[in-house]
């Protein structure tokens, strides 16, 4: 026997059946027959839409019709734009995980963690990062190299909610000594993690930057440490620089 969803369950079901006629309709028809298409009483709707339109996910227009709002149109163009970012940047970060034998991410800070866009390459080093998923950013290159290029007081706001928790050995925890780190991982644009958020696991990162100057993902390479052997530290820095300048060719082309 299926199981009976829950009250809240079934509400949040409803209301964001409502939110998508209302946005797939664009405006066009008024509220009350949006709720039919979903079968809902108008009462119930008009009390959905009057939250919707308080929290910024709709806007009103005359006549009962509804838009999509300013929070929504938010979540969107973030969605839009990073969607576009590891298009772009599939075929590269495929390439160099070939070329090193390694495993390339793309990623992005969000809500003071790294998130993975994109992954390419061997199953082996970072098999505990996935696509969607996220690391603390503090003690991964990744992380790093993200932190140096955000603002002082975004910055700030980020070291004020530690503390910082020791995951390997080589974790950085101390404040004063990770601020020293992102002052001069700034001025080299390429951040290390050696074997700061797992053992064995050695990354280098480096910044992708958007046509105005803005730095809104990076890249990097993961090797297993005993991979490392014959490679020297600068080819790997140069390589995930590289990596990272192609793709922000890519998306100037197109912006």
């Amino acid at each position: 026997m299926a199981r009976s969803k829950t009250p809240t369950v079934a509400a949040l079901e409803r209301a964001l059946e409502l939110l998508e006629a209302i946005i797939e309709d664009g405006g066009q028809a008024a509220l009350i027959e949006n709720a039919a298409r979903t079968g809902m009483p108008h009462a119930t709707a008009h009390r959905m839409v009057l939250t919707m339109v308080e929290t910024g996910y709709l806007r009103k227009l005359s006549r009962g019709r509804y838009i999509a709002g300013p929070r929504l149109e938010a979540i969107s163009a973030i969605v839009t734009d990073e969607n576009k970012t590891v298009a772009l940047s599939r075929a590269s970060l495929a390439k160099a995980a070939a070329r090193h034998s390694c495993t390339a991410h793309l990623g992005v800070l969000r809500d003071n963690m790294v998130t993975y866009l994109a992954k390419e390459g061997s199953a082996r080093e970072s098999s505990f990062t996935r696509e969607g998923g996220q690391l603390e950013a503090y003690c991964s290159a990744l992380g790093k190299i993200l932190l140096a290029h955000e603002r002082p007081a975004e910055r700030n706001a980020y070291f004020d909610s530690g503390p910082f928790v020791r995951i390997t050995s080589a974790t950085i925890t101390d404040p004063e000594v990770l601020r020293a780190e992102l002052d001069q991982i700034g001025k080299e644009s390429v951040a290390w993690d050696r074997e700061e958020i797992a053992e064995n696991l050695v990354c280098c990162a480096a910044p992708v930057v958007w046509p105005n100057g803005e730095v809104k993902a990076a890249v990097s390479l993961s090797f297993d440490k005993a991979n490392l052997k014959g490679k020297r530290m600068g080819e790997i820095a140069r390589s995930t620089s590289d990596l990272a300048r192609e793709i922000g060719r890519k998306i100037a082309a197109v912006d």
